[in-house]
């Protein structure tokens, strides 16, 4: 992956390409049993943005393309219903899709902030008019924002808004992006994800956090997820900076959710995965 700027930082671009083999969870039926797949995946993605000058905007062209080898790890009775249901997905197929992204950033630090916003809207089309298996579209908007309260202390809020149409891959269907939550665990055509921090200075390199969220999942007209609402998380950690100079921190959380209590080891902000 590279990611830089051209002409004077008027131009912003981001490019990579890699191929991993991963085996992953999803909860059919709004149930609490898992069922394994195995994606053999292939990907390249670029996107290139012009900064509007004296502005916080930047808004540019986006390209992304996933070849991928699904199978099901499980023959259980659930797993062949299942089946049944996303046979067409199966096997080998490309995703390829064109968009666009606009974007807003006024924080202090790439890595972690502690004032400003940060705010990314993105739209991509996965059409055969551009050598996809299957046409679907996909939305997502990220907002985050951070303020100082005084002294040492301060306090962020993340909202993710993700959305694909009825046409999409049953491993693209967005799922509720919260810490305490296990990844696959809430999935449908629409998820929401709210969290907020709170965040405490010690000393200039040792802090403290406390967060929690909320989520939900909106089906739409999936045959193989269920709407989930009222979903609660909560957690703390404690962070370290690790570079002063670049303002990142090395830190670990505990968060717990409905189901179970997960630990994250975080390498800058919790949130920057989202960013942009």
């Amino acid at each position: 992956m590279q990611q830089g700027t051209l002409a004077d930082q008027q131009w912003l671009y981001r490019f990579g390409l890699g191929l991993t083999a991963l085996t992953l969870p999803i909860f059919p039926f709004g149930g609490s049993t898992q069922i394994d797949y195995e994606n053999d995946l292939k990907f390249a993605f670029g996107n290139i943005r012009y900064k509007f000058p004296e502005t916080p905007f930047s808004a540019g062209p986006r390209f992304i393309y996933r070849s991928s080898d699904i199978s099901l790890q499980s023959q259980a009775p659930l797993a062949d219903r299942v089946d049944g249901i996303i046979a067409g997905f199966t096997g080998g197929h490309q995703y390829v899709a064109l968009g666009l992204s606009l974007n807003y950033d006024t924080q202090d630090n790439p890595f972690t902030p502690l004032r400003g916003m940060n705010a990314v809207l993105k739209h991509d089309r996965y059409s055969p008019a551009f050598g996809s298996d299957r046409e679907f579209s996909e939305t997502q908007l990220n907002v985050h924002a951070f303020q100082p309260i005084g002294g040492k202390w301060s306090v962020g809020a993340k909202l993710g808004i993700d959305s694909v149409t009825d046409d999409a891959p049953f491993f693209m269907a967005p799922g509720v992006d919260l810490r305490g939550v296990e990844y696959g665990r809430y999935q449908g055509g629409t998820a929401l994800s709210v969290e907020a921090e709170l965040r405490h200075q010690f000393t200039p390199r040792w802090a403290g956090v406390a967060f929690g969220g909320y989520g939900r999942t909106y089906a739409d007209n999936s045959r193989l997820f269920e709407s989930q609402r009222d979903i609660w998380t909560y957690g703390a950690g404690i962070r370290y900076r690790i570079a002063r100079k670049y303002g990142i921190d090395l830190g670990l959380d505990v968060a717990r959710g409905p189901e179970s209590t997960v630990f994250y080891i975080q390498f800058g902000h919790a949130w920057a995965r989202s960013m942009d």
